[in-house]
């Protein structure tokens, strides 16, 4: 089983967990926060898209951190 956590201070989340669908999200994480692109990180309400965001932000924060709900775009401007 695998969830996900915040550390008490927002800017350094902890992913928790030891599934293998977690430990490749963290593979991933780990790749992504070497580089310096964008990413796009797409799920379902409630899975952890932002904690998610927020590790790779965390383990190189090179800019701003920018969340972006896009949700609230109409299909043609997104």
């Amino acid at each position: 089983m695998a969830f996900f956590s915040h550390n008490p201070q927002p800017s350094e989340p902890i992913l928790v967990g030891n599934s293998p669908r977690l430990r490749h999200v963290q593979r991933m994480v780990d790749k992504l926060s070497h580089g310096r692109w964008p990413a796009l990180i797409l799920g379902e309400t409630g899975t952890g898209k932002e904690v998610v965001a927020r590790a790779i932000h965390a383990a190189n924060p090179v800019s701003p951190f920018v969340t972006i709900d896009c949700s609230s775009f109409v299909g043609p401007l997104m």
